[in-house]
């Protein structure tokens, strides 16, 4: 509603798959072009596993907030997802409660996050009109950085209707709050370099299960109902291999015989009366729930759980016998088998019954979730064409032969359609050809149309050192070596251009990777910040700094400043500190934007791992993309620009004002300008009003409002024509390869 209000646009998600196929929520993020989405963090997981696996990346591109809430984010999955945002693109993290109305607290999520001592995302600060407190079990304030209960004051509820033995517990009063204050049951702290808030835990019967808040005593009044032979019960949350499991430790009255024990008569009361991740994984039958002196239950002293027993048939179920595990697996119920190992986290030897239920197993929603994502992956499948395969499907039929036989209806149903599925691009394992258009065109023109002295083409990439934490440093040499790894991996970055004058064919060839002399590798010792600016201008326009015929198109140059730096600094296994410069320079004829998040992906990976980065004979190169690009059939697209500009004078240059005449005989430079232009936020807000209620891009009405400024100043002409820069990545095989893709399409108006 709230969206609605200010002016925006809800996207409904079909009922029966919806938020739970994070497949089909890429797409639709896509397909309306979402700018917000709203996710909590372990559904993150799985939207970027799958957008990861399909390189699907630009499915995001459309996005501007990613609003986080509900769970801790861990710093290991920030420094994972920020590369594969889209730029601009915020990601915010929202904590609170329902009881004050859905969020109190926020953090605007940067790069440093990714980094943070504690391993997790801080909470943040209060938004406005909030005020939140970290206090003792005596309501007093306790110094930075200890860890407290957290209260939050301002607008919350009044209050539980008709719960008052609820409300004593949750609102409290508080000095100098002139109203009562939400207790959360969260422990906190506030970190003393920030003073933001850090969320520790929770401090009561609620726990967070796979981003579901659960109320343990709700399951244990279900488990109680479930046998009158039970004297106590104790449901506690227990995490194995990353993966969230309730364990259920019951103690039955000895004195009691009215009603024997049935663990499978409880598992179904629970599944009658309980949500499916509130159900227990495990129900542990105990002679004595162990208690402390102080009269609480003794978690420590549980018997610990043996979730590998989750394998073993649940008692008097019939479905699953000795008879079902000697059947022998077809090979498609084997590799459906080892995919729920895979999800599961268990040995792929465990010889799950094919009769068992996923559920049984200890899989919850959130698992069969990434086990649909894995079934899309492993049987390429695409769901948009057949409702019968979906995530409620293998709900209601949650067995290794039910979903191997729902594969393979799918896998038939497809194989019988008169299309046929888009046949994936392979590796042509050569090192000679002729190259893109792309790159025939950046050569052409920088070796004709523009003057030799003007590096048009060169992409420095320039960042100053700012880590000081040695955990993190790294050698010069270490650097080095991951550098080589990327050309190793990216062929590209070594290949050479020459004119072939039998043909007059531009021909690309891959250097072999003999030595590090394929690409320039400086170190460079300055005294000031004069010196530095003077380096870091020659690598932006300096125009003798490639060799296109040698395969030098990638330079590393680092600048160290002297104040900085010490005697053992004067090799390659001296450390990289604050203050060191660092360029990554590259031709544009090996390079486009698209290729920076790519470069510094793996560029982390094999620093992180200190390890090459992984090659085989399959993986794709921009040389095959080339062949492939070249023997396309362009005759489609030939005539629909034809078609689009029939008519359009080429001959006719817009008669616009100018400051300066400039003569055509002049040599154009090739240089762009970027020019940023400030508006007012009400402009803002009213631009972006004005576009939802036409229904188009914030870019297709900036296009409009160009060519309006265009047409005015242009004299009213009535025919103009820009041109607008396409990452042209138009297949997933293409999402990532570092190179030149990057295409101007014309944007007519008349």
């Amino acid at each position: 509603v709230g969206t609605l209000l200010v002016g925006g646009t809800v996207i409904l998600l079909r009922s029966e798959q919806g938020n739970r196929n994070m497949d089909y929520l890429s797409q639709i993020i896509e397909i309306h072009q979402a700018t917000y989405v709203c996710i909590v963090p372990t559904l993150q997981v799985l939207l970027f596993d799958i957008v990861e696996a399909q390189k699907a990346y630009s499915r995001l591109n459309t996005l501007r907030l990613i609003w986080s809430v509900g769970e801790p984010i861990s710093s290991r999955f920030i420094a994972r997802i920020l590369p594969m945002l889209p730029i601009g693109c915020q990601y915010m993290n929202f904590g609170g409660a329902t009881e004050g109305t859905v969020a109190q607290v926020y953090h605007i999520v940067t790069k440093d996050d990714a980094l943070s001592e504690s391993g997790t995302v801080p909470l943040g600060q209060p938004m406005p009109y909030f005020r939140c407190h970290i206090l003792d079990e005596f309501l007093q304030i306790i110094p930075i950085g200890y860890i407290g209960e957290f209260f939050i004051s301002g607008p919350i509820m009044n209050g539980y209707l008709n719960r008052p033995d609820l409300n004593s517990k949750a609102l409290v009063q508080l000095p100098d709050e002139p109203d009562k204050s939400y207790r959360t049951g969260d422990l906190a702290r506030l970190i003393p370099s920030t003073g933001k808030i850090q969320l520790l835990g929770r401090n009561d019967f609620q726990v967070k299960v796979n981003g579901q808040r659960v109320e343990l005593e709700e399951i244990q009044a279900v488990i109680y109902q479930s046998n009158s032979s039970i004297s106590n019960c104790a449901v506690v949350k227990v995490v194995e291999r990353g993966r969230d499991h309730l364990i259920a430790y019951i103690q039955l009255n000895k004195t009691s015989t009215s009603v024997p024990f049935d663990e499978k008569l409880i598992h179904t009361n629970c599944q009658d009366h309980l949500p499916q991740y509130m159900v227990p994984s495990l129900f542990i039958l105990v002679d004595q729930l162990p208690f402390n002196s102080n009269g609480k239950l003794d978690k420590a002293a549980l018997p610990k759980p043996n979730l590998s027993s989750l394998l073993l048939p649940i008692n008097n179920d019939e479905s699953c016998n000795d008879q079902d595990n000697e059947i022998s697996m077809t090979n498609e119920q084997q590799l459906v088998h080892d995919l729920w190992c895979d999800i599961l986290q268990l040995d792929v030897d465990s010889k799950i019954p094919i009769n068992r239920s996923f559920f049984s197993l200890g899989g919850n929603s959130l698992a069969i979730m990434r086990l649909f994502a894995q079934y899309q992956i492993k049987f390429s499948l695409d769901t948009k064409s057949s409702s019968s395969f979906s995530i409620a499907s293998l709900f209601r039929q949650p067995s290794i032969a039910e979903h191997t036989q729902i594969l393979q209806q799918w896998l038939n149903h497809t194989s019988s359609q008169t299309h046929q599925p888009t046949q994936l691009w392979s590796t042509l394992n050569i090192c000679q050809a002729e190259a893109s258009y792309a790159q025939q065109r950046i050569f052409v023109d920088q070796t004709i149309r523009f003057s030799s002295e003007i590096a048009v083409y060169n992409i420095p990439l320039i960042y100053r050192v700012k880590s000081t934490c040695n955990s993190e440093q790294i050698t010069i040499d270490r650097l080095r070596r991951g550098i080589d790894a990327l050309i190793a991996k990216h062929a590209i970055l070594r290949t050479s251009m020459c004119w072939d004058t039998n043909t007059g064919i531009l021909v690309q060839h891959i250097q072999q990777l003999n030595s590090r002399a394929q690409y320039d590798f400086l170190i460079s010792h300055v005294e000031n910040d004069e010196q530095m600016t003077a380096i870091c201008n020659k690598e932006l326009t300096f125009s003798k700094l490639f060799d296109l015929t040698r395969g030098i198109i990638f330079r590393c140059h680092i600048i160290i400043m002297d104040n900085y730096s010490c005697p053992s600094r004067k090799n390659e296994q001296a450390f990289l500190q604050f203050g060191d410069i660092l360029i990554f320079n590259v031709h544009h004829i090996a390079f486009d934007g698209a290729s920076r998040r790519i470069f510094f992906r793996d560029l982390q990976h094999t620093l992180e791992n200190d390890a090459a980065l992984l090659i085989n004979d399959s993986t794709l190169q921009y040389i095959d993309y080339s062949v492939i690009e070249r023997q396309s059939d362009m005759t489609p697209s030939c005539n629909f620009w034809r078609s689009y500009l029939e008519g359009f004078n080429f001959e006719h240059r817009p008669i616009l004002p100018y400051d300066r005449y400039r003569l055509l005989t002049d040599k154009y430079s090739g240089l762009a300008h970027l020019i940023e232009i400030s508006l007012e936020s009400d402009l803002i807000h009213s631009f972006l009003d004005y576009a939802s209620a036409l229904d188009v891009t914030p870019f297709q009405l900036g296009l409009a409002t160009f060519y309006a400024f265009l047409f005015k100043f242009s004299n009213n002409q009535n025919d103009l024509c820009i041109s607008c820069i396409h990452a042209n990545r138009y297949r997933r095989e293409l999402y990532d390869l570092i190179g030149m893709f990057v295409a101007t399409l014309p944007h007519r108006i008349r």
